[in-house]
């Protein structure tokens, strides 16, 4: 799954309602934590085909951007939640 994927699956979610809603955003989570796995394995592999002179090093250097902004993307994404979440516990109801 690809940012632009990620997004547009957001804004589906936003769409939706109720259980529906809470079963969208769990799909979306896991998929997008299944994404930053297989960057973060594609970038061992990589790693292990330059030190074994098997792959262009530009190659690697752009694997392994992409695997950052992917985890800076993640982390951005659980600061919000926890955010809304802190905010939440905060309202008085």
């Amino acid at each position: 799954m690809k940012i632009s994927n990620f997004i547009s699956q957001s804004q589906a979610l936003q769409k939706s309602t109720g259980a529906d809603a809470g079963t969208r955003f769990a799909k979306t989570i896991a998929d997008l934590a299944g994404q930053v796995t297989g960057s973060a394995v594609a970038v061992e592999g990589a790693s292990k085909a330059v030190a074994l002179g098997a792959a262009d090093p530009t190659e690697v250097a752009t694997t392994i951007a992409q695997a950052e902004l992917m985890l800076e993307s993640v982390v951005s994404i659980r600061d919000k939640v926890i955010s809304l979440y802190n905010e939440l516990v905060r309202t008085p109801i």
